[in-house]
């Protein structure tokens, strides 16, 4: 088999590159900092909840320097055909197994207790078996949450390097795996194939971080999988890459409802805490109140926002105009 490399080039920018390398000092420093502060600690599920913030900024500072060389070389990163003389392989490869086989391969959901655990540890919110981290975007000061769950396949002496990640950047959602190999992809996506407990698996085209260590889905895709978390015990996912190798990530995701509810109130996702229905209910319920003026068609826009915030302030709640399940109580939905 024979390798490729394609490196187009694009226009240099040095004003950027400059910005860039400021950006790359401090994101270090904070590399810096995670580490000791994850070296700090013996052991247990604090210290691999500090590791996963340290994978975390690792990745971030990984894709800002590719951003630098982007900007000061005027390069664009490599992209990867491969062929084994019968041409250019395809899109994603082809995965050996069908989705109906896969029901079987990706094994039988967990039979472990689900409990939920809120508290504090080493700085971090725990809640089941996931970890939360918050900081500020540099950018913009938004907030840059990240839920991260080990995954389950791992020796309990030792931290784990596979992660699933939910969470949300300077207003975009995102959903993924972080891996602990380089994931070869063609056009930048590999094809994945997920199940939820014992549901026939689904597949899809999953993207790939430009570390080529994540994959899995950002903005309205990353919505929509998260949806589709509400209620379940287990993801079990297959990565194919564009060489055809395969790996398997299994996990846990004990607490995973309220994981969703924190972030969708902290990242503003109010698509997440509510149904069309309940929206329908709560428009035709603030009107009846007179905190609403316009028409109950179950879309949440500015003026359900604003009419909830007031109705919040009525009763005492944190008016984030959200509906949240404080709020649908007071409600009444």
């Amino acid at each position: 088999m024979t390798f490729q490399f394609q490196m187009p080039a694009t226009q240099a920018n040095e004003t950027r590159a400059q910005e860039l390398l400021t950006d790359i000092v401090g994101a270090e420093k904070e590399l810096a900092r995670l580490q000791a502060e994850a070296d700090s600690y013996a052991g247990g599920l604090t210290k691999a909840l500090a590791e996963s913030s340290v994978a975390t900024q690792r990745q971030t500072v990984a894709m800002l320097k590719q951003g630098y060389y982007v900007a000061h070389y005027g390069l664009v990163m490599p992209t990867m055909k491969y062929s084994d003389g019968s041409g250019v392989a395809s899109a994603g490869g082809a995965p050996d197994e069908s989705t109906a086989e896969l029901d079987t391969a990706l094994g039988e959901p967990t039979k472990e207790p689900f409990y939920i655990t809120v508290f504090k540890a080493g700085g971090r919110e725990i809640v089941g078996s996931w970890g939360i981290s918050r900081s500020k975007s540099e950018i913009d000061d938004s907030p840059v949450i990240n839920a991260s769950l080990p995954t389950r396949d791992i020796d309990p002496s030792e931290s784990p390097k596979e992660w699933f990640l939910l969470g949300c950047n300077e207003g975009e959602p995102r959903a993924i795996v972080i891996t602990d190999t380089y994931l070869l992809a063609y056009d930048d996506v590999v094809d994945a194939v997920y199940r939820f407990d014992d549901s026939p698996a689904e597949s899809d085209n999953w993207s790939v971080s430009t570390t080529n260590q994540a994959a899995g889905y950002w903005g309205k895709r990353a919505h929509t999988f998260i949806e589709k978390l509400r209620g379940k015990k287990k993801l079990a996912v297959q990565l194919t890459e564009s060489d055809g190798d395969q790996s398997r990530y299994s996990f846990n995701l004990n607490g995973v409802d309220n994981v969703i509810e924190i972030l969708a109130i902290e990242c503003g996702w109010s698509g997440l805490l509510a149904t069309k229905d309940e929206i329908l209910k709560a428009q035709r319920t603030l009107k009846n109140l007179n905190f609403y003026k316009g028409g109950a068609d179950g879309q949440w826009g500015p003026g359900s926002r604003s009419a909830l915030i007031e109705f919040q302030k009525s009763k005492g709640l944190q008016p984030t105009g959200l509906l949240d399940k404080l709020t649908k109580t007071a409600l009444g939905l």
